[in-house]
């Protein structure tokens, strides 16, 4: 459960016990979907900043990125997304100095984030929706459905748009 909606979001047991806690529902917990995002990582996860400011990188977790505007994969891989904002280059006056990362008054799109950018999945680009392979950048090679995950890369239908960013495959787990 989060503060914000967010396209690739799981229902924790959390989620479900808050949902039970109302009295309203009784929720079965075998449907719970793992949490994953700072699993593990302690209370330094929670407490240090995300952004180094002297040299604008990410602390050392896949959770967050530091490129603005750069496109990769959310961390669930289930999707393409952007880092952080859609556009660096607009100051905003309300951002506190704690959270002034990049010195230039930079806000990521998540208000409850601290503004700690990580990718924001385009609400086009989900691996999972089939549908959304018509906006996919090689619809011929990329797989959207029920199991495609994204994966960071340059591939590219000529040499001259190479650039990184997330396409979706089909995936399998072999046990």
């Amino acid at each position: 459960m989060t503060a914000s909606a967010i396209p690739d979001a799981v229902i924790s047991e959390f989620t479900l016990a808050l949902l039970e806690g109302t009295g309203w529902y009784q929720p079965d917990y075998i449907m719970a979907e793992n949490f994953r995002w700072g699993q593990g990582k302690g209370c330094n996860f929670l407490n240090k900043i995300c952004i180094n400011s002297a040299n604008f990188a990410a602390s050392a977790t896949p959770e967050f990125c530091s490129v603005l505007e750069s496109e990769g994969c959310t961390f669930t891989g289930r999707s393409v997304g952007v880092c952080g904002t859609t556009d660096a280059s607009t100051p905003y006056s309300s951002v506190p100095a704690g959270f002034n990362y990049w010195k230039n008054k930079t806000k990521v799109l998540d208000s409850f984030s601290d503004n700690c950018p990580y990718y924001v999945p385009y609400p086009n680009l989900d691996c999972e929706q089939p549908g959304d392979k018509e906006y996919a950048i090689l619809p011929d090679a990329e797989t959207y459905g029920i199991g495609s995950r994204c994966l960071s890369g340059t591939l590219s239908p000529t040499s001259l748009a190479r650039r990184t960013t997330g396409y979706c495959f089909a995936m399998t787990v072999k046990l």
